[in-house]
């Protein structure tokens, strides 16, 4: 060895780790390749190896390679830059699992094979082309092997049905902005047979004497479970809202009234297909929702506000059209106007139990008023409980029965619109009707009412014979404002806020007893009232109250009482 080969061995001598171990150097030994875990780069040195400038090292947990440019002349610590692989169109193995991945250059190119059809139509991603004038031709392979014996997927026929062989055209690209005459594409063909997806296959390109001119490994996709973009496939082409307050004039305009609750429009959203089919859906938040009306506080006749009606797609809808910009979403513009308040609409139903028996417990009695109070009517036939709602328990005693009750007017009187009220009442089943200790019921007109109605609420009755019987309605109390608060006002009668604070006083009060109506004047509130009818013990009995002018009788509202037959 010479003095200058010393020097070098002494500047570039082994370094030695932290681990007290020096890691091995062999200048001289022939070119390797190391194992990227083997290197030295710091740290412990038992195990570790120094390489030479232009040795390749591989890291074997992620197959990622680098050749050593240079060595730090005091730490030894290699310097290696990353070698790309030149991908040659060929799967590896890691590509058929990972797509694009950190092997090759991965394809991402598909073959798109319909097996609705017969045969089978098979299209290659269009964004695959070939440049070059030699190409004429292509043929598919199913699989990676191009020997003699390989099987062939792609074939050509003609407009009959002739099979023309497995030699495909290959067609120019059309371009814009200039003249193509080397790149081309492979055209739709059909496939020989049903093929998986994730399947591999070869396009193998070729020059008009027969001579490869390139390949490119493609996988396959089935597209039959694809959705078809069918042109006789059903789509949205547009909504429209429904209610009995939407304008004759203007089928754009709401109009509001005054004194309607929110949920008292019974609005309607209605979506329409292009096949003609529409579907009609309440506006209840899920499907459909209206934007705009729960910050609207109408103050004045008149008063404009502009809403928004939308509708939730499904994820199977398919909307088409110029005006759509959120694809979860379909909208459509209103307006609301409002108006003089119709008390017509503004309705309220009282509702009271009455005793069957022990087997069946109780069943509900429906009357209905509206802020005219120009009429009553009686609509248990037509009054429901409501769908989302929970259903009566006609022996629940002892639990507040939160109920939510539903009446469409048209179906209780012909004048009505097509309008559906509803509301929700609370009814507490104390004890069976035969049961004469007590209070049988209550009834809660309003959410959390405190009392509720039905707080010492009995009608005792004195059977005197079969065609006269004594009635007292004083409710336990010798006060008349306790008596009318009790009997009248708890049962929340309807008032017009804009006119009223309260609802008015009546001056007589009707007893019913089956088809028999017997009224008094409201100074007979604790007296011993004559009926000339049989009060059947444990029933219900209903009592009209009324305001009389001398124009006409201004209905109130009606009160419940469960009888109680005294000796």
């Amino acid at each position: 060895m010479t003095d200058i080969q010393a020097l070098d061995f002494l500047a570039l001598s082994a370094p030695i780790g932290t681990d007290g171990v020096a890691a091995v150097y062999e200048p001289n030994s022939p070119w390797k390749i190391w194992a990227l875990q083997e290197i030295y780069r710091g740290g412990q040195g038992l195990a570790r190896y120094v390489p030479k400038v232009n040795d390749y090292v591989v890291n074997y947990l992620t197959d990622e390679w680098y050749r050593v440019v240079s060595l730090d002349p005091t730490t030894m610590i290699p310097t290696m830059i990353k070698i790309k692989r030149i991908a040659d169109g060929s799967f590896t193995d890691e590509d058929l699992l990972l797509g694009v991945g950190p092997g090759t250059a991965s394809d991402t190119y598909r073959i798109y094979i319909d097996s609705s059809t017969r045969p089978p139509t098979l299209s290659v991603d269009q964004r695959l082309t070939i440049s070059g004038s030699e190409s004429v031709t292509a043929q598919i392979f199913l699989g990676t092997d191009l020997t003699p014996t390989s099987k062939l997927l792609g074939m050509m026929y003609d407009a009959s049905g002739n099979l023309i062989g497995p030699n495909l055209k290959l067609e120019l690209v059309k371009e814009s902005g200039m003249t193509n005459y080397t790149e081309k594409s492979v055209p739709t063909c059909y496939a020989t047979q049903d093929v998986k997806n994730g399947e591999v296959c070869t396009i193998v390109f070729y020059s008009a004497s027969g001579r490869v001119t390139g390949k490119r490994q493609l996988l396959i996709e089935n597209t039959a479970f694809i959705r078809s973009p069918d042109l006789s496939q059903r789509y949205i082409i547009g909504i429209e809202m429904e209610s009995p307050f939407m304008s004759k004039s203007d089928p754009n305009v709401l109009e509001y009234p005054l004194n309607v609750p929110l949920n008292g429009l019974n609005m309607f959203g209605v979506v329409h297909y292009s096949d003609g089919k529409k579907n009609r859906r309440a506006v209840d938040g899920t499907k459909f929702r209206v934007d705009g009306l729960e910050q609207f506080v109408s103050t004045q006749i008149g008063q404009q506000f502009p809403l928004v009606l939308r509708y939730a797609l499904s994820p199977e809808e398919v909307i088409y059209g110029p005006d759509v910009t959120d694809p979860h979403f379909v909208a459509k513009n209103y307006k609301a106007t409002t108006v003089k308040a119709e008390g017509q609409y503004t309705v309220k139903l009282y509702g009271y139990p009455v005793w069957i028996d022990h087997a069946n417990g109780y069943r509900l009695e429906w009357f209905m008023y509206n802020l005219d109070r120009s009429t009553w009517v009686k609509c248990t036939p037509q009054v429901r409980i409501a769908e989302n709602g929970p259903a009566w328990n006609p022996t629940g005693y002892g639990t507040n029965q939160q109920l939510r009750v539903v009446v469409n007017l048209k179906e209780v009187n012909g004048i009505y619109k097509d309008f559906q009220h509803t509301q929700n009442i609370s009814i507490v089943l104390v004890r069976p009707g035969s049961d004469t200790d007590g209070v049988n019921w209550t009834v809660g007109f309003d959410p959390g009412q405190n009392p509720p109605y039905g707080r010492d609420l009995v009608a005792r009755t004195t059977f005197v014979n079969t065609n006269f019987m004594k009635l007292r309605l004083d409710a336990n109390t010798s006060d008349y404002g306790t008596w009318l608060n009790r009997v009248y006002r708890d049962t929340r009668p309807l008032v017009d806020p804009a006119k009223e604070v309260a609802a008015p006083e009546p001056n007589m009060f009707i007893v019913m007893v089956g088809d028999t109506q017997t009224e008094f004047p409201i100074a007979q509130w604790n007296s011993d009232l004559q009926i000339g009818r049989v009060i059947p013990d444990t029933s219900t009995l209903f009592v009209r109250f009324i305001k009389r002018t001398a124009e006409n009788d201004i209905q109130l509202g009606v009160s419940g009482f469960t009888v109680h037959q005294t000796t």
